[in-house]
């Protein structure tokens, strides 16, 4: 899943509110459908994590919507978060699931200090 699957999606939603916009005719119609759009966008997005930046949608692990969207300061957090750690915390940050997936996209990438 990449950009393409939001310029598609985002198409999608054009659509739908032409249509909406040609055939609702009271503002009780237009809310409904308002409601049911919020639905399926929390459908969609909530089992995903999305980076805008570099283009990239993969899924989570879990129903949540922490992390839905995640910026480059979000990412410098983490790396940040993680050099400061002693050992324990960083086997423990290691093991939470938005690390573990940040590292299977190789956004994270672990190197060895003696390699230079």
């Amino acid at each position: 899943m990449t950009l393409t699957f939001l310029v598609g999606f985002s198409l999608i939603i054009i659509i739908l509110i032409i249509i909406v916009y040609k055939y609702v005719n009271t503002a009780k119609d237009v809310l409904i459908f308002l409601g049911c759009l919020s639905v399926v966008l929390i459908a969609i997005t909530l089992p995903f994590h999305y980076i805008p930046s570099r283009g990239m949608i993969f899924p989570k692990q879990s129903l949540t919507f922490s992390y839905t969207f995640i910026t480059e300061g979000d990412i410098s957090r983490i790396i940040n978060r993680y050099n400061t750690a002693n050992f324990l915390e960083q086997a423990a940050i290691n093991n939470e699931p938005l690390m573990r997936k940040l590292r299977d996209q190789e956004i994270i990438v672990t190197t060895n200090p003696n390699d230079n």
